[in-house]
């Protein structure tokens, strides 16, 4: 879906196109030229028009580019010790409504260059596994940090 800034880019656009167009149909100065000179003069314009679209879309695809670029995380850096949760891909085609496609936590033995990941978990044995597959493990976030209050106080 376009945005407000495209959308007025694009009636900014059109508007030109047809002052264009205008110029050349109705302008006296264009019907004083043989036919074949005035082909050749519309053949410029629309090739000056491409090259200003071309432009524009470059502008524009740099641009959605870089936002796009921002929003994304930036590379994961484990460190030997950390724990770390496992993206299970397979669990796509069995996939159940609540389960939760992370297993761990592992722990980290060893980094290797390339994001290679050597991972650890008592139960499952030492594999290495891609870095895009982990994500850190958050521990604190599952700590009971409830507060009690008591309404009545017990005689």
């Amino acid at each position: 879906m376009a945005t407000q800034d495209q959308l007025e880019d694009i009636t900014v656009e059109i508007r030109l196109y047809i002052k264009y167009l205008n110029q050349v149909f109705i302008s006296p100065s264009y019907s004083k030229m043989s036919t074949g000179e005035n082909k050749l003069m519309q053949l410029n314009e629309l090739d000056k028009w491409g090259t200003y679209a071309y432009e524009n879309s470059r502008l524009y695809k740099e641009a959605k580019k870089r936002r796009h670029d921002a929003r994304l995380k930036q590379n994961k850096q484990f460190e030997v010790g950390d724990l770390v949760l496992l993206y299970n891909s397979r669990l796509k085609l069995f996939s159940g409504k609540h389960k939760s496609r992370w297993s761990g936590p592992f722990v980290v033995k060893t980094v290797f260059p390339y994001g290679i990941v050597e991972i650890s978990h008592p139960s499952q044995g030492t594999f290495k596994v891609n870095g895009h597959r982990l994500k850190p493990y958050n521990s604190e976030k599952f700590k009971d940090d409830r507060e009690e209050l008591r309404l009545h106080e017990s005689p």
